[in-house]
């Protein structure tokens, strides 16, 4: 039985990369988002390729509703190996752009989010011994605005969340990711940095010689270019 990877939070950039690669990878893919308009024409493209992938219409910040879309991807493929979390919140301004609403739509979706989908994913995982969990945030990866105060302080959010959520889990690699650094790193746009956070990601996952991961990676970073090293989370 191929591993199954979920995708939860796409948007237009790394969340479409990564379904497609993890797809093309050959694993079961299955995307947990509100966006399903957009992404039902990659499943669709995906499945007429010969590749294994759904889309399940969910909202990742609702408990009942992202529980319920984890259990409709044990239903279609009996098991969840990797699930990956992406942040990105469109940037709103400085401290006197932002509104009140702004701000606390960009800690919404990311934070409240990311909790709301660990929460309801580690114990279906725990049933068969743990897993992977990706943090992803592309939000200043998109166009790096120093004064956009709602996303970098999500940002920084949910940077601490998914730290808290690796010391707590024994039993699961836990990874974050910022595609800001690595397009700041290697001065990129966004679309070589969606590429090349996709293809770390399936190294992470499945090791870069085929072999599963057995401890918690981090992505470092070496001059200008970024490279997976084994250890503790980075505190960057």
């Amino acid at each position: 039985m191929a591993p199954t990877a979920v995708v939860v939070g796409v948007g237009e950039g790394i969340g479409t990369a990564l379904f497609q690669h993890f797809a093309t990878a050959g694993m079961d893919t299955a995307i947990c988002t509100t966006r399903t308009g957009e992404t039902d024409p990659i499943a669709e493209d995906l499945r007429d390729a010969g590749e294994s992938a759904r889309t399940i219409e969910c909202d990742p910040r609702n408990p009942v509703d992202i529980s319920q879309g984890f259990a409709d991807v044990l239903e279609a493929f009996g098991t969840i190996d990797v699930v990956t979390f992406v942040a990105g919140s469109a940037p709103k301004g400085g401290l006197f752009e932002c509104t009140r609403s702004q701000f606390v739509d960009a800690l919404d979706r990311d934070l409240l989010g990311g909790f709301c989908t660990t929460r309801a994913v580690v114990p279906k995982m725990e049933e068969s011994g743990g897993g992977t969990l990706l943090y992803i945030t592309e939000s200043t990866g998109i166009e790096p605005r120093r004064a956009d105060v709602g996303a970098r302080t999500a940002e920084a959010g949910f940077r601490g969340l998914a730290s808290a959520i690796d010391e707590e889990l024994d039993d699961f690699d836990v990874t974050y990711i910022s595609l800001g650094e690595i397009a700041a790193q290697n001065q990129t746009g966004n679309s070589s940095s969606y590429e090349e956070t996709a293809s770390l990601c399936i190294d992470l996952v499945t090791g870069r010689d085929g072999e599963p991961l057995e401890s918690t990676y981090r992505i470092d970073f070496d001059g200008e270019t970024p490279h997976i090293e084994a250890g503790e989370m980075s505190d960057r």
